[in-house]
């Protein structure tokens, strides 16, 4: 091929070309423009636990406002989608910009269909409007109805005006003013169409237990009813549903209304005696045994280890010529610290009279039923509740329920 030729060839092919390049390059400046839309729901000044509604995009529902971004060419494709709602249709603006609108009544959609199509560009921001859907309560008393129509969740009428409103009078005792459906349930909102018959029910009570000293209650509230078998209220008294601070305690009772109870069925009578004419809800404070309140210590020693004379057993002193001597018959609340009752930290002790060769405390040997715990690790803070929680974890056979624990000897050593 001549070189002319392939000249023109060039030249041909370039006049083909650069066109192209030019147009290829205007459409990707064109598509590489990018934009966004913020999509927002507005379900108006009504709610139902029951009704809900969202906007799909991408098979996703979304419920909140939300984003989305890329070319400004591109067509995005949304969906409402509701229940218990009626889909109004497309507002282009926001939340705020709608209800100035609807202030104004002039609120106009610039599309009703449930899907839509838009171009990202369109747009900068799309509402989707919902509005609950209207619903009718029907009230039955005495086989006269009346109907009420309203929207979102809606507390039915006070049962017992409606009873007084009726000639009915006061319920009977341990029974109440009720509002009830098809099968009996109590009702007392509704979200939808519904017919309730006014009757009389059970009083109802929901029972917690909270509070204690040294004891919390693990279990759920209780819900029983004036009609109730006390083993509703067994929960209450199961040890299982306790946690103490102090192992060897356990639970003891409840106090209700300043007075205490050890049994479900002395409970339920206390309360329906004080409630039968109203819902309650009651609050029972939890009480510990009086497990080991006190201690009574046959002996209480002070002993010492003597290294000169080679003695473990060594009398002390805690005074110029005044030795410590031993204590027969102490009874101690179980709350007292062991400085307050054996002064291990606020007393001085010694080995010798003169008071020169100075010990301290740094075993404490508790003797209870013939078993000997040693008990190493003690502050001024220690009481004799922790003691006693450190002897139950090695000897709990040994340590029998009681309001006031025994302890045969009590030996204080010192070094």
């Amino acid at each position: 091929m001549s070189r002319k030729i392939s000249n023109i060839l060039v030249i041909c092919a370039m006049v083909v070309v650069f066109p192209l390049l030019i147009i290829g390059s205007a459409f990707a400046a064109y598509y590489s423009i990018n934009a966004s839309v913020n999509v927002s729901i507005y379900k108006g000044l009504y709610s139902s636990q029951s009704a809900s509604a969202s906007v799909v995009y991408n098979s996703k529902a979304n419920t909140e406002t939300f984003e989305i971004s890329g070319s400004h060419a591109k067509v995005i494709t949304l969906k409402a989608n509701a229940t218990g709602y009626e889909f109004k249709g497309w507002f282009n603006g926001t939340e705020q910009s709608y209800k100035e609108a609807e202030i104004a009544n002039e609120v106009k959609y610039f599309n009703t269909e449930k899907e839509l199509n838009v171009k990202l560009s369109d747009y900068e921001n799309i509402l989707a409007v919902y509005e609950i859907i209207p619903f009718t309560i029907t009230y039955n008393v005495n086989g006269t109805t009346t109907s009420q129509t309203t929207k979102g969740t809606t507390t039915l009428q006070n049962p017992a005006q409606a009873a007084q409103d009726a000639g009915l009078g006061n319920a009977a005792t341990g029974k109440k003013w009720a509002w009830v459906d098809e099968n009996g349930n109590v009702i007392t909102t509704a979200e939808a169409d519904i017919t309730v018959t006014l009757d009389q029910v059970a009083v109802e009570y929901t029972i917690t237990v909270a509070g204690g000293e040294g004891i919390s209650y693990t279990g759920s509230a209780v819900k029983a009813n004036y009609e109730s078998e006390a083993a509703t209220l067994n929960a209450i008294f199961d040890d299982a549903n306790y946690t103490t601070t102090l192992a060897f305690k356990s639970f003891a009772s409840v106090t209700y209304a300043g007075n205490t109870y050890t049994t479900a069925t002395d409970l339920l009578t206390a309360i329906k005696t004080a409630n039968a004419n109203a819902d309650a809800t009651i609050t029972l404070t939890p009480v510990v045994s009086n497990t080991f309140n006190n201690i009574t210590v046959t002996t209480l020693k002070y002993r010492a280890f003597d290294a000169a004379e080679n003695l473990d057993d060594a009398i002390v002193y805690n005074g110029e010529d005044s030795e410590v001597e031993d204590i027969e018959g102490q009874t101690k609340a179980s709350t007292m610290t062991l400085d307050s009752w054996l002064k291990i930290f606020s007393t001085e002790f010694y080995l010798d009279a003169e008071n020169t060769d100075r010990v301290e405390a740094y075993e404490i040997d508790v003797t209870i039923n013939g078993a000997t715990v040693k008990v190493l690790s003690f502050n001024s803070n220690t009481t004799i509740n922790d003691v006693l929680a450190y002897a139950y974890s090695k000897i709990p056979t040994k340590m029998t329920a009681a309001e006031t624990l025994t302890i045969s000897e009590v030996l204080v050593k010192l070094a």
